[in-house]
């Protein structure tokens, strides 16, 4: 596999690590090279804890659901005994995926040659496999991952040797316990297509600059005033909208007076809205009425996909106004990724151009900085080889 210095020379390098108000943008390869999406593939993705479900999806024993990520097929499920586990869902026989979808089950068999797994993920049946010398099912089980929850999000690890997810949180448990993540319920999933590297989606998802030329039809929301962002983080960065009354829907409320609001929030938090993000692709927006969940997921180093899951707290999902209240707040959300996927696509039309040289980062876009540096930092293969 190759370095980053077969793909970028130590003076671009050395560009993009400079502090923000000297340091330039990434050059187009750092969204087009399929070396540096391996190399993230590798080093990020394989060693990150990745988002990819809600317990809710998991009810009781035998229920599971499938996951796709950077072509690694995933099942997440509750076995017997109510134990949550996660397997690669690739067959140890010929590689055929066992399952995809979701549902209920006692058992997987694969569609090609009917080995059967348990929901332990031991081999239970391979047909006609006895004469063969030497086999043992003990040794074909699904391959485990390491799986945990937070807040009622479900994350899996690749890495054996991963610390645990509380490693990664830090302190962010303790930034957000007001708003009882873990309480409230997802209602409505989304997913939105876009024509750009991934990297291009958490950036774009985590910075206010763009908000005025993008989703300027939106009085107050878009003006820069209004936002400013947390301290550096570690693994996860927080973007703050302060606004002069309580956020709903994604947009101040019009009629100054929202249906409902979140109970426990302070006044400063009923005022916000917050975009935080837990690297490398796992986001959510919190405000005074509830959460979106957000997962940028790479489909290669041209196009990714954009998981949406609203989240509104029990009661006001039993209210008769909710199909009302939920649908302003799906529509709005529609409206600005239209922006976004029509903006993203044609920024990665631009950077296909041989003409294309980076300018300067805005003062107003140190997260998008700060995730240029974390992916550099994480996939020096120099570095990392040196550290350990």
């Amino acid at each position: 596999m190759r370095n980053l210095t077969d793909i970028f020379s130590e003076a671009e390098l050395e560009a993009m690590r400079r502090p923000l108000e000297e340091a330039v943008p990434p050059p187009a390869q750092y969204y087009t090279s399929k070396d540096l999406y391996e190399l993230e593939v590798e080093n990020i993705f394989l060693k990150e804890w990745l988002w990819v479900g809600h317990t809710e999806q998991l009810k009781q024993p035998g229920d599971y659901f499938s996951f796709n990520i950077v072509d690694e097929p995933i099942i997440v499920l509750l076995d017997q005994s109510n134990h949550l586990r996660a397997f690669s869902a690739v067959c140890r026989h010929r590689g055929a995926v066992v399952t995809a979808g979701e549902g209920n089950c006692r058992s997987f068999s694969c569609p090609y040659h009917g080995w059967t797994y348990s929901l332990t993920g031991q081999l239970i049946g391979a047909p006609q496999m006895r004469e063969v010398k030497g086999f043992d099912p003990a040794k074909y089980g699904l391959i485990p991952l390491k799986v945990e929850t937070w807040e009622g999000s479900i994350l899996v690890n690749f890495d054996p040797n991963s610390k645990p997810l509380s490693s990664t949180l830090g302190e962010l448990p303790a930034y957000v316990k007001n708003f009882k993540m873990g309480e409230l319920v997802p209602t409505e999933r989304r997913i939105y297509k876009f024509e750009c590297n991934w990297k291009m989606l958490v950036e774009n998802f985590a910075e206010a600059y763009h908000v005025t030329a993008t989703h300027g039809n939106t009085p107050g929301y878009s003006d820069l005033r209004y936002w400013s962002v947390a301290k550096p983080r570690g693994s996860y960065e927080i973007l703050i909208g302060e606004f002069d009354e309580p956020m709903v829907t994604n947009v101040p409320s019009s009629s100054g007076k929202p249906a409902y609001v979140l109970e426990n929030l302070t006044e400063a938090e009923k005022r916000r809205q917050q975009y935080v993000v837990l690297l490398p692709n796992w986001g959510w927006s919190l405000q005074a009425d509830g959460m979106i969940c957000f997962v940028m997921v790479p489909d290669g180093p041209d196009r990714s996909h954009f998981i949406m899951d609203w989240h509104f707290p029990k009661a006001v999902m039993e209210s008769p106004d909710f199909p009302e209240i939920s649908r302003a707040s799906y529509d709005a959300v529609d409206g600005f990724n239209d922006q976004d996927i029509r903006v993203l696509g044609n920024t990665y039309l631009g950077y296909k151009s041989r003409l294309f040289h980076p300018g300067r980062f805005s003062l107003h876009e140190p997260i998008p900085h700060r995730l240029v540096r974390y992916v550099l930092d994480r996939t020096d293969r120099k570095r990392t080889d040196a550290a350990n």
